[in-house]
C-alpha cells in the first residue's frame, strides 16, 4: 500500500510544476511577440526569457509571476511613454499645414490610447 503522505506531496509537486509551466509559457508568449513585433529589446529579451521560478509554494509561484507580469507591463508602459514623448517633439516641429501632421497626430492619439488602457487594465 502506497503512503497517502508521499501521494500528497508528489501530487503537491505535480501540481506546482503545471502551475510553473502554465504561467512560464504565457509569459514565454508575450515575450516572444512582443520581441517578434520590435517592442521590446534583446537584452530585456534574454532576461525576461531566462527568468526561472524557484518557489516552493503556490502563493509562492504566484507571486513571483504577479511581480513578473507587473515588471513586463512596467516595462511596455515605459516605452509607450517614451513614443509618446517622441511623439510630442515631433508634433511640436512640424508645421500644422504639413500634410503628413494629421497622421502623426493620429500615431500620437493612438499611443496615449494604449497607455491609457494599460493603466485601465492595472498595469
Amino acid at each position: 500500500m502506497t503512503d497517502k503522505r508521499s501521494e500528497s506531496q508528489s501530487w503537491s509537486s505535480e501540481d506546482k510544476g503545471r502551475l510553473v509551466a502554465q504561467y512560464q509559457e504565457i509569459l514565454i508568449r508575450q515575450v516572444q511577440a512582443a520581441f517578434d513585433s520590435k517592442e521590446m529589446d534583446e537584452v530585456t529579451y534574454q532576461r525576461f526569457m531566462t527568468e526561472d521560478c524557484s518557489e516552493e509554494t503556490k502563493e509562492g509561484i504566484l507571486d513571483h509571476f504577479y511581480l513578473i507580469f507587473k515588471e513586463l507591463a512596467a516595462y511596455h508602459q515605459e516605452r509607450l511613454q517614451q513614443r509618446i514623448f517622441r511623439g510630442a517633439e515631433l508634433l511640436d516641429s512640424t508645421n500644422k499645414d504639413d500634410p503628413k501632421y494629421p497622421e502623426y497626430m493620429r500615431l500620437y492619439d493612438d499611443l496615449v490610447r494604449r497607455l491609457q488602457e494599460s493603466y485601465k487594465r492595472g498595469g
